[in-house]
């Protein structure tokens, strides 16, 4: 094949979340997006934050990645930049409020945030053998875009998460006009968000939420705790605005609720009076009925405001009688079973409850069957490729293109790792790349290995060291040195080291205490795991359940 251009999903096909995906011509790649995705199931309560696409690939050939392009700024599409960034630095574009966000989460890291550059729709960027134009595209993030990338070998048209919204909150439109003509001048590929490919009809408006949630304001006589994506600044914007209507104050629980707010604000993306958002420490001051917390963890998260509200461990604040509680977000597949028993709780605390499931209080930013269809028609590809979904979603969208007129072989249904080839006239599998996933622990901002996964299963979150003491019973004298285990703690030469540190820094305590706290176990023992916790915080940023085993001889 001549004039070759790849395509290749480094995550987000077969999966919700980690979207990412390179598109390659010659020497010169283009990263669309760099998404992670949150644990769920067995993965919870491992110490695993965030889950990254495996970027063996990217190292390989780093002098060939020209540019990241963002699509939109939701944790699916830009939280696996910073680990991408470590350790290849390279350009990223997107709109104001995306990078606005990266910039975020990159200075929290203390990497280089210089090379982000700030785009808008109907610019076009010259990049290597491509040419790039971002259009408008509707979906529940501001300023997202859809991509049209000019290759030797033709155009290919990269939607991102879109909807066709016909009324959207910021008066911002779907370029549709733009996607037809290049329509009428020929696209190579369609890759089209399929996450509600299996969901008949056109999407509804993100207004369609606002009179649902209009009579939950209306009829909620105490306080309400209303809980979305943090990242969702169009629902925010919507909960804002009701909660003016209603003369509420809004409170922002968790700490990317509250930055992203922030950010959102000063880039004139949501509209919001200053004197309308109170502080966790004033809302105290304030009558129920004048209070609307915003909160984060609709997925139940276990360290998110939402979840640590369900179990009363948020500071200050406990759920009582009266208060409404709204989920407004989708319960994304896996995580229904622990959404469920935050629910529980919730009503165990005497709140009434509303979610998706339940009631009209959400609105997805992702197209219905209809939607997908009028993509399909405007551009009108030689080839089409299904991405951003679970495997059913994708399948169930390649029978719609099948539908409006596409054969069997012009439609590909990829996994990650699977290289897709394409000229002008035909296109092929052309084997795989190394693919997979990174296991994140923000604490440490490191990637865990299985191993070490392996062991957390069976020890609590971050870890067990065991310290064995044997002493002589006449003085107050070690008879052997100390042994040190680590356990889920680290892993492989970093977890030998460690023991080795712990050794001396046990020695170099045993030095300082006194023969009356030698002589008393209970005594030797808290002052042995304060010491090793204070060395093991500043250390490895971790609190490991320490556990000594004095004996005596």
């Amino acid at each position: 094949m001549s004039n070759t251009v790849q395509v290749i999903p480094l995550g987000g096909l077969g999966e919700f979340g980690m979207n990412c995906t390179a598109i390659r011509f010659g020497d010169s790649i283009l990263l669309m997006d760099a998404g992670v995705m949150f644990p769920s199931g067995g993965l919870r309560g491992l110490g695993i934050d965030l889950i990254t696409p495996n970027i063996t690939f990217l190292k390989e050939h780093r002098d060939q990645l020209l540019a990241v392009f963002l699509t939109h700024g939701h944790e699916d599409h830009i939280g696996g930049l910073p680990y991408i960034l470590d350790e290849i630095p390279v350009p990223v574009y997107g709109s104001r409020l995306s990078l606005g966000f990266v910039r975020k989460r990159l200075d929290e890291r203390g990497l280089n945030s210089k090379k982000l550059t700030s785009i808008q729709a109907g610019e076009t960027i010259e990049i290597g053998p491509f040419t790039v134009e971002p259009l408008s595209i509707t979906h529940s993030f501001p300023d997202s875009f859809c991509y049209a990338i000019k290759t030797p070998a033709g155009v290919i048209i990269w939607t991102g998460d879109f909807k066709v919204e016909l009324t959207p909150t910021d008066n911002r439109h779907s370029d549709l006009g733009r996607l037809a003509e290049y329509g009428d001048e020929g696209v190579l590929l369609l890759a089209s968000d399929s996450t509600n490919a299996d969901v008949a009809g056109l999407s509804p408006s993100e207004h369609a939420t606002k009179e649902p949630l209009r009579a939950l304001f209306r009829k909620s006589e105490g306080r309400i705790f209303l809980s979305c994506f943090s990242s969702s600044i169009h629902r925010i914007q919507v909960v804002v605005d009701l909660a003016a209507e209603f003369d509420r104050f809004v409170v922002p629980l968790g700490r990317s609720m509250l930055s992203n707010i922030t950010i959102a604000r000063e880039l004139g993306c949501l509209k919001i009076a200053e004197e309308q958002i109170i502080s966790h420490a004033q809302w105290e001051e304030f009558a129920p009925e004048k209070l609307v917390f915003l909160a984060t963890g609709t997925q139940g998260e276990p360290r998110s405001a939402m979840n640590r509200l369900a179990f009363d461990q948020y500071r200050k604040i406990t759920i009582r009688p009266g208060d409404t509680i709204i989920l407004s977000a989708r319960i994304i597949p896996g995580n229904e079973r622990t959404v469920s028993g935050m629910i529980d709780c919730f009503y165990r605390s005497g709140a009434t409850v509303y979610d998706s499931r339940t009631s009209e209080v959400h609105s997805s930013g992702h197209g219905y069957q209809a939607d997908l269809k009028i993509m399909l028609n405007l551009t009108r590809p030689k080839f089409f490729v299904p991405i951003h979904g679970e495997y059913r979603q994708l399948a169930k969208h390649a029978a719609l293109a099948k539908d409006q007129g596409l054969k069997n072989d012009q439609i590909h249904i990829l996994e990650s790792g699977q290289v897709l080839q394409l000229d002008e006239t035909e296109s092929s599998l052309g084997g795989n790349v190394v693919s997979g996933y990174r296991y994140i622990d923000s604490a440490r901002r490191k990637e865990i290995d299985l191993a070490e996964i392996k062991e957390r299963r069976y020890m609590s979150q971050d870890g067990v060291i065991l310290i064995t003491l044997n002493l002589k019973k006449k003085t107050p004298f070690l008879g052997i040195p100390p042994g040190v285990a680590c356990k889920g703690v680290l892993s492989g030469t970093a977890k030998l080291k460690l023991e080795k540190n712990l050794v001396k820094q046990i020695n170099r305590a045993l030095d300082t205490f006194n023969r009356e706290e030698l002589a008393d176990d209970d005594k030797l023992s808290k002052l042995i795991i304060h010491r090793v916790k204070i060395f093991l915080k500043k250390e490895t940023g971790k609190r490991p359940l320490v556990v000594p085993l004095i004996q005596r001889m």
